[in-house]
């Protein structure tokens, strides 16, 4: 079959529900959701040193990401419905936005740690919906004067791409939470030194509480953007495999979340007591490896709910390229496994949670003169217990086998790139984006990626070889976060190249 040309419809190769009846809706609901997710990647960035310029212009700065967002609605709204493109822009925003709201009007007080105050509440509320109406308002207003073309965009998927977005940030949170030696910061779970976690103050997240509770929220933010999503793909998509798909990728978040409590308690439990909590690097080494293949499967949902899926069905036929994809997936899997291995057991080598924590943490309290250590009392306690087991060491074998697997990875990369590019052969011309060019895209992609995920490979080694124990110096914090959340978009770039090629060679689209 001759690939599509821009003068043909799009025809649906699946029964899937036609996206235009409510396009309006999800529109709103994707660059809503976006523009929450922007606002929490500029926060987490300016909040890492407060007093910064950045950290300054903190209000600012989020104004004008829902201005950008209200005037993105305003202009697929048209002139008519701009005002309300951008209030509906706002209101799903300042919705997500509830998930941290919480931390600016709780009261820090150990005895009663979910207390608020209500008038201090009130005041939040009301500055966080009114400031996001009104910034996102003004924005749909301003885009509605510049319409957009006419919209021929999957919303669905783009939302699904909105979700890994967010999930990548997440990654990076957890990256730096890893380098920074701060998993361990928060003693319990799922509270926060017996706060709910959402309203843990603000004014306690320093240090490494302060990159142990983001993570935490940041998991939040990606557990409700998969409810919403699985919800989106039942509505618009009649594809049992896809519905299954989101399922699965819902109860593995759920797991992620779990996984990384049991990380810091290794049992199921509330207490905050050194003693009835026992870490556990066994978890956080799989909860490190399933966070990028949750990453990568939000990858594959936005993929197959794009509008480019639907021609799916015009790409020639591969006879052995899934097998290679495959084959590539589970060879990476393997590769990402040695790599978390090694760095989780780096981090906390020699590393013993027990009494000795209690007893600095005393110590300083005893300054105070309370008897009673803060949040960020402990946290500082736990950072300061110096490597007690000194013949603890990270396993060679990991390193050694990260190392050696790199090599085959390599190979298998290229290969699988240059299969896909050749996929791309046969299209031509200046027309509208067709199957075969986005499957080559992905493999020149992949190239690009696999470049700087070697880069970043030799500067991680130099790291390692440098600074043979933690703590890791800026430098190095960038170095090895970077590697590990390049290593993600290498897999989810293979992950959704082997989506296509499934496609193509089963016919199901």
């Amino acid at each position: 079959m001759a690939p599509a040309t821009t003068t043909e419809p799009v025809r649906s190769a699946h029964p899937e529900r036609s996206p235009e009846g409510g396009s309006q809706r999800g529109r709103l609901l994707t660059i809503g959701w976006a523009t929450a997710v922007a606002m929490w990647f500029i926060a987490y960035i300016g909040l890492m040193r407060p007093g910064l310029v950045l950290g300054e212009l903190l209000v600012v700065l989020m104004c004008g990401v829902l201005f950008l967002g209200g005037s993105l609605g305003g202009r697929f709204a048209g002139s008519r419905g701009g005002l309300r493109a951008g209030l509906g822009v706002g209101a799903i925003s300042a919705a997500v936005n509830l998930l941290v709201i919480g931390s600016l009007f709780a009261r820090s007080d150990p005895a009663q740690p979910d207390r608020i105050d209500p008038a201090s509440a009130a005041l939040w509320l009301t500055a966080l919906i009114g400031v996001s109406l009104v910034s996102a308002g003004i924005g749909g207003v301003a885009g509605s004067r510049r319409p957009a073309e006419p919209s021929r965009l999957e919303w669905p998927g783009l939302f699904a791409g909105v979700a890994a977005a967010a999930t990548f940030l997440l990654l990076i949170t957890g990256g730096l939470v890893t380098s920074l030696r701060a998993g361990l910061a928060v003693p319990d779970w799922p509270n926060s030194f017996g706060h709910n976690m959402l309203l843990y103050p603000l004014s306690e997240m320093k240090g490494g509480i302060y990159y142990e509770h983001a993570h935490r929220l940041f998991g939040m933010l990606v557990g409700l953007t998969s409810i919403v999503l699985a919800a989106l793909v039942f509505l618009v998509d009649r594809r049992g495999w896809l519905r299954a798909l989101v399922i699965g990728i819902l109860l593995l978040v759920v797991a992620q979340g779990v996984m990384g409590g049991l990380r810091v308690t290794g049992h199921l439990t509330s207490s905050q007591e050194v003693a009835d909590v026992r870490p556990s690097t066994a978890f956080a080494i799989v909860h490190g490896v399933l966070g990028q293949v949750v990453f990568s499967l939000f990858c594959v949902v936005a993929v197959a709910m794009s509008r480019t899926w639907r021609v799916a069905a015009d790409l020639p036929r591969p006879r052995r390229g899934a097998a290679l994809a495959a084959v590539t997936i589970a060879t990476l899997l393997l590769h990402l496994y040695l790599g978390a291995t090694f760095r989780q057991e780096r981090t906390w080598a020699g590393y013993v949670h027990d009494d000795a924590v209690r007893r600095v943490a005393e110590r300083i309290a005893a300054s105070h003169g309370d008897g009673r250590p803060t949040p960020s009392d402990i946290a500082e306690a736990i950072s300061e217990v110096p490597a007690i087991d000194a013949t603890a060491a990270a396993p060679a074998w990991a390193l050694h086998g990260h190392l050696t697997l790199s090599l085959v990875v390599i190979g298998l990369v290229i290969a699988l790139a240059v299969k896909a590019i050749g996929y791309g052969a046969a299209a031509s011309g200046a027309g509208r984006l067709t199957a075969e060019r986005r499957v080559a895209g992905l493999g020149r992609s992949l190239l690009g990626i696999l470049s700087l995920q070697v880069l970043l490979g030799v500067a991680a080694l130099v790291v390692v070889l440098v600074w043979r124990s933690p703590p890791l110096p800026a430098l190095g914090v960038a170095a090895t976060t970077a590697h590990q959340a390049v290593g993600a978009l290498l897999l989810a770039h293979v992950a959704m190249v082997a989506a296509w090629l499934w496609s193509t060679r089963t016919g199901r689209t």
